[in-house]
């Protein structure tokens, strides 16, 4: 019975050890730089045999509850980014009427496509709060030799109590438009 236990646990040791790797799909390296700060791939994920996420947070952060996290998502085929970018902006519409919070923008510009959105988790009994997160996409079409797709770039930033939200609404009344700007002003994530 001993054997079976500590078998068992070296087992689930090693499914978590596991669920715990980080792969770097895309091939962006370990590291990615934004805003002058060194974002740490923290998370991936291949949901689908077309599809690559992977998330980047500060080195003190914690996936969980971060300030901020860089995505970076590929999604392979013969895809058009206005339409990947509707189908978020239905989303949002539709999810509009259940969550007063959520409120968005589309950007478009040679035919590239950003959308700046805020959105919130709140409690069961909807009367407070929970998360306030803002996100900020920039879609790319790719199309080189080895992929063809659309890349999305995001920046999401939360906000956990009243004070931070209270902060990110001075932000996006106040200077709405300075991570707007960020994120139209990098430069095409060199996948592979």
């Amino acid at each position: 019975m001993k054997k079976r236990l500590v078998l068992f646990l070296m087992l689930m040791v090693q499914f978590f050890m596991a669920q715990n790797k980080v792969e770097d799909y895309l091939h962006l390296g370990s590291k990615y730089r934004f805003d002058n700060k060194d974002y740490e791939l923290v998370w991936s994920s291949h949901p689908a045999s077309n599809f690559y996420k992977q998330e980047y947070i500060l080195p003190n952060e914690n996936v969980e509850k971060y300030k901020r996290l860089i995505l970076i998502d590929f999604i392979e085929g013969d895809l058009d980014p206005k339409d990947v970018l509707s189908g978020l902006a239905n989303s949002l519409e539709n999810s509009k009427k259940q969550n007063p919070v959520i409120n968005y923008k589309v950007y478009e510009k040679n035919n590239e496509y950003m959308i700046d959105f805020i959105m919130s988790e709140n409690s069961q009994d909807g009367k407070d709060v929970l998360i306030l997160e803002r996100n900020v996409y920039r879609y790319f079409r790719i199309n080189t030799p080895k992929r063809k797709g659309i890349l999305l770039f995001g920046v999401s930033d939360r906000a956990y109590t009243k004070k931070e939200m209270d902060n990110m609404f001075s932000v996006l009344k106040n200077n709405k438009l300075e991570l707007v700007n960020k994120v139209a002003k990098i430069e095409v994530p060199k996948i592979k």
